[in-house]
C-alpha cells in the first residue's frame, strides 16, 4: 500500500515539474516575443531541454546537464532578467543541491528539482513580468501628466496669439499715430528706401523746400543740393550708419541733420530729421565766446581757480596748474591731483574740508597746506551753480611769503617782549584816556612791589607837567628799599600811550657790588684749578713710586709665604691705576678750563678703533658676568679726529656702563653713519638715571647716587670730562635713560671737510688702545676678590 502511495506521489511530482517547466517555455517565449528579450529565447531553451528529458522519462543524472545550463544562462543574462543578487545567490545553490541530490540518488530530488524550477518561475518570470507592469503604471502616469503639460502649453499658445493680435492692433495704431506725428512735426522729416530714393515727406520739408504738397516724389538729392551747401556729401555717407551733422542753408540758417536706420513695414529705411538750430547755434557760440573769455580772464589771474566736484576738476586755470605743479598735458584730473604735493595727513584734512562744503554743513572754508617743494597754500572753497549744477569753487593763493613775513613779525615780536622781559630797567605803558598800565615788564613788577603804584604815578605826572619828553629825570621816593629812581618818558601818539622807562639809582651800587663778587670767586676758582693741577702734579710722583713698589713686589712673590699676595698686588695696581685716572682727569679738566689743551687732530679709522676697544674690554664684561657686542651699518669709516681724547670718551661710557650693569646684563656699541655724521651709540641694561638728574650728570663732581652705600665707586669728574672732549670736537653726547632699563650715550661726530682734505695719510697703526690705558680707565671697577 505504501509503495503505491509513494509511486502515485513520485509522478504527481513528476507531473508538476512538467506542467511548471512547460509553463516556463511558454511564458518565456511570450516574453521573447512582447519585448524582443534575447534571454527569454535562451531560458525557453534550457526549459526545453528539460522537458524533454521528463516527457522521455530518460535517467535522472541527465537532469544534472539542463540545472547547469540554466545556471549559466541566468548568470550570463543576469541584468535583463533584472535579477537581484540574493535570488540569484538562491537559485545557484538549490541547482547544486539538486544536482547533488542527483548524483547522491536522495530520494527528494524531485521536491529540490519542484522548488528550483519553482524560484526560477517566481524570481525570474513573474518578478521580470511585475517589474514591466509597474514600468507601464510609471508610463502611463508619465502619459497622463505629458498630456496636462501639452493641454497646459496649447492654452498659453492660444494666449499668446490672442496677445500678439492685441500687440499687432496697438502697434498699428501706434504706427498711424507716428505717422500723423512725423506728419504734424514741426522738424522736417523725409524717409530713404534702401536706394536712397525718398519715399516719404512730411509737411514741413515740403514747405521748407518749397515743394508742392500733393507730390510725394522727389529728387532728393537735387533739392537737398539747392538749399543746403555739401548737403550731397552727407546724403552719400548715408548707408547702414547713423549720422548726425549740422547743414547751413543758403539763407544763413543753421539745420541740425540726424538720421537713424529703422524696419518700416518689413523693409530697411532711413529716416532723416532736420531741426532749425539757428537761434540755438548762435546762443551757444555767444556762451563759448563768453566762455572763452571767461577762461582768458581766469588764466591772467594771479590766484588759481578750480571748479570741481568731489570727484574730478571740471575746469582749472594755469596759475593753478602751476601752483600745484601738475601736468598740463593730463586731459583729466581728479581731486587727488590738486593735492598730490603734501603728505597724508593734510591731504585728508582738504578732502574732509570741502566734503563740509558740498554737504552744505559749511558756506565756505579755508584751508592751509604746506606742500612738499616749501610753499603754503591757502585753498578756499565755496558752492557756486554752474548750467544749474551744484559745483565746487576753489580758490588757490600762495600765501608763502605772507607765512613768512608773518612768521618773522611774531619771532620779532617774541623777540622784542623777551628782550623787554630780560631789560634790567623797568619798562610800563599807560593809556593816556584811562592812565592804566598796559603793560609791564618784570623789572617794573619788582620796582612797584618796593615804591608802590600810586608813588609811581605821582611821579609820572610830575614828569608830565614839565612836558619834557624822553630825558631821564631823577626822583626821591619815600620807601627804604628804594630811595631814588631815574624816568624817563616817551609820548606814543600814533598809539595813544605813554612809554615808561624806569631805572632805580641803587642798581649801580648793586652791580658794582656783583662785579667784585664775582672778581672774587674767579680769582677762588682759578686758585683751586692752579691748586689742584700742583696737587695733581705732586701726587703723581708717589704714586709713581708706589706702583714700581708693587710691581717688584708682584715679581719677587715666590720670596713671600703669603696665599694672597696676587690679591694685594692687584689692588694696589688697581687703586694705582685709579689715583692715575683721577689726576689725568683733574688735569685734563684744568686745561680744557683754561685752553691749553693741544689737539693733536689725525685720520683714522673709527671702526677699527672702537672695534679693538670693545675687544680689550671684553675681559672686564667676562669677569662681570656681561655680554657686549658691536654692530657697524659700514665696514670702514676713516675721520680726522684726536685719537686719545676719542679714546677717553669711549673708555669713560664703557665703563659707566660696566659699573652700573649687574650681573647678565648686556651692553651694545653701535656704530651709525648718516650723511655727515657719525653716531656711536653705548646702550646697557643697567641701573638706569633718573629723570631729574639728566641735566646734571655732564656737570663736574655730580654723581646719580650721592649716599654712602651707592654701589659703584667714581669721583664724579668721568662724565663732565666727557661732556668737555665732546664740545672741543664740535661734537654732541646725548642722553636717553629709564631707571631699571637702563641706559644709552650717543656720541654724534660731525665730518669737518676742510680738515679731512688737508690730512690725505691715514694713521694705519692697528694698536688702538693699549691694555694699560684701558686697565687705568676702568679702575673704579671692583671684582670680589679673597684676601
Amino acid at each position: 500500500m505504501r509503495m503505491k502511495e509513494l509511486t502515485i506521489n513520485i509522478d504527481t511530482l513528476q507531473l508538476f515539474n512538467l506542467t511548471l517547466i512547460i509553463s516556463i517555455i511558454f511564458i518565456s517565449v511570450i516574453l521573447f516575443k512582447t519585448y524582443n528579450k534575447k534571454a527569454f529565447i535562451y531560458l525557453a531553451f534550457v526549459f526545453f531541454i528539460h522537458a524533454i528529458i521528463g516527457i522521455l522519462n530518460l535517467k535522472a543524472y541527465l537532469l544534472s546537464i539542463p540545472i547547469t545550463m540554466t545556471v549559466i544562462v541566468i548568470k550570463v543574462f543576469k541584468n535583463q532578467y533584472k535579477l537581484k543578487n540574493t535570488y540569484f545567490i538562491v537559485i545557484v545553490s538549490l541547482s547544486v543541491l539538486n544536482v547533488l541530490s542527483i548524483i547522491m540518488k536522495i530520494k527528494y530530488e524531485l521536491i529540490i528539482y519542484a522548488i528550483l524550477n519553482l524560484s526560477i518561475s517566481k524570481f525570474i518570470i513573474i518578478n521580470y513580468i511585475k517589474n514591466k507592469e509597474n514600468e507601464i503604471k510609471k508610463e502611463k502616469m508619465k502619459l497622463i501628466s505629458n498630456k496636462k503639460q501639452i493641454l497646459e502649453i496649447t492654452n498659453k499658445t492660444i494666449l499668446a496669439c490672442n496677445l500678439q493680435n492685441q500687440y499687432k492692433n496697438e502697434i498699428l495704431e501706434l504706427n498711424n499715430d507716428i505717422k500723423k506725428s512725423i506728419m504734424d512735426s514741426k522738424n522736417a522729416i523725409f524717409i530713404l528706401n534702401k536706394d536712397k530714393e525718398c519715399i516719404y515727406m512730411n509737411k514741413a520739408f515740403k514747405l521748407m523746400m518749397n515743394i508742392d504738397l500733393h507730390k510725394n516724389e522727389i529728387d532728393i538729392f537735387k533739392h537737398m543740393n539747392s538749399k543746403f551747401l555739401n548737403s550731397i556729401d552727407i546724403l552719400e555717407q548715408i548707408q547702414n550708419l547713423n549720422i548726425e551733422k549740422n547743414l547751413k542753408s543758403y539763407d544763413g540758417k543753421i539745420y541740425k541733420f540726424e538720421c537713424v536706420k529703422e524696419v518700416l513695414n518689413e523693409n530697411r529705411v532711413i529716416i532723416c530729421i532736420l531741426s532749425d538750430i539757428t537761434e540755438s547755434t548762435l546762443i551757444k557760440n555767444k556762451l563759448k565766446e563768453s566762455e572763452e573769455r571767461y577762461k582768458k580772464l581766469m588764466d591772467v589771474l594771479n590766484d588759481g581757480v578750480i571748479i570741481h566736484n568731489m570727484n574730478s576738476i571740471k575746469y582749472i586755470n594755469s596759475k593753478a596748474i602751476s601752483l600745484l605743479n601738475l601736468n598740463e598735458s593730463q586731459t583729466k584730473l581728479s581731486i587727488e591731483d590738486m593735492i598730490l604735493s603734501t603728505d597724508e595727513i593734510s591731504k585728508a584734512k582738504f578732502i574732509n574740508n570741502i566734503n563740509l562744503v558740498c554737504m552744505g554743513k559749511a558756506e565756505k572754508i579755508s584751508t592751509k597746506i604746506e606742500t612738499k617743494t616749501g610753499k603754503t597754500i591757502e585753498f578756499i572753497t565755496t558752492t557756486i551753480l554752474l548750467n544749474n549744477i551744484k559745483m565746487l569753487l576753489t580758490i588757490a593763493i600762495d600765501i608763502s611769503n605772507m607765512e613768512n613775513v608773518i612768521t618773522d613779525i611774531e619771532q620779532s615780536e617774541k623777540t622784542y617782549k623777551l628782550l623787554l622781559q630780560t631789560l634790567p630797567e623797568g619798562v610800563v605803558i599807560i593809556d593816556k584816556n584811562t592812565n592804566n598800565h598796559i603793560y609791564r615788564n618784570k623789572a617794573m613788577m619788582k620796582i612797584l612791589k618796593n615804591i608802590g603804584v600810586e608813588s609811581l604815578n605821582n611821579i609820572i605826572k610830575k614828569y608830565l607837567n614839565e612836558c619834557d619828553y624822553g630825558k631821564f629825570r631823577k626822583f626821591y621816593t619815600n620807601t627804604n628799599k628804594i630811595k631814588e629812581i631815574e624816568i624817563a618818558i616817551i609820548d606814543r601818539s600814533e598809539d595813544n600811550a605813554f612809554l615808561v622807562v624806569v631805572r632805580t639809582l641803587d642798581d649801580k651800587y648793586k652791580t658794582q657790588q656783583m662785579k667784585e663778587m664775582l672778581d672774587e670767586i674767579s680769582d677762588k676758582c682759578r686758585f683751586k684749578a692752579e691748586f689742584l693741577a700742583n696737587v695733581a702734579n705732586d701726587i703723581k710722583r708717589p704714586i709713581n713710586t708706589i706702583f714700581e713698589t708693587n710691581k717688584i713686589l708682584y715679581l719677587n712673590k715666590d720670596k713671600y709665604d703669603s696665599d694672597y699676595i696676587d690679591n694685594y698686588t692687584r689692588l694696589v695696581k688697581q687703586n694705582c691705576y685709579r689715583l692715575m685716572r683721577l689726576l689725568d682727569n683733574i688735569q685734563q679738566i684744568g686745561h680744557l678750563e683754561n685752553g691749553t689743551y693741544k689737539m693733536n687732530i689725525k685720520k683714522y679709522d673709527l671702526i677699527n678703533l672702537t672695534s679693538d676697544i670693545v675687544v680689550k674690554s671684553k675681559r672686564y664684561t667676562d669677569e662681570k658676568g656681561l655680554s657686549i657686542s658691536f654692530k657697524s651699518d659700514v665696514h670702514k669709516k676713516v675721520m680726522a679726529i684726536d685719537k686719545e681724547k676719542i679714546e677717553k670718551i669711549l673708555l669713560n661710557l664703557l665703563s659707566n656702563s660696566i659699573k652700573f650693569t649687574p650681573k647678565g646684563g648686556n651692553i651694545n656699541i653701535i656704530i651709525n653713519c648718516k650723511k655727515e655724521e657719525v653716531h656711536i651709540t653705548v646702550a646697557d641694561t643697567g641701573d638706569g638715571i633718573p629723570e631729574d638728574k639728566l641735566d646734571i650728570i655732564f656737570e663736574s663732581f655730580e654723581q646719580v647716587d650721592r649716599t654712602l652705600s651707592r654701589g659703584a665707586e667714581g669721583s664724579g669728574i668721568g662724565l663732565s670730562l666727557v661732556k668737555k672732549l665732546a664740545d672741543i670736537h664740535n661734537a654732541k653726547i646725548v642722553v636717553n635713560s629709564k631707571i631699571n632699563k637702563g641706559s644709552e650715550f650717543t656720541l654724534i661726530l660731525k665730518e669737518n671737510i676742510e680738515t679731512d682734505k688737508l690730512l690725505e695719510k691715514i694713521d694705519s697703526g692697528c694698536d688702538f688702545s693699549d691694555n694699560e690705558k684701558i686697565d687705568i680707565e676702568f679702575s673704579d671697577i671692583y671684582f670680589n676678590y679673597s684676601y
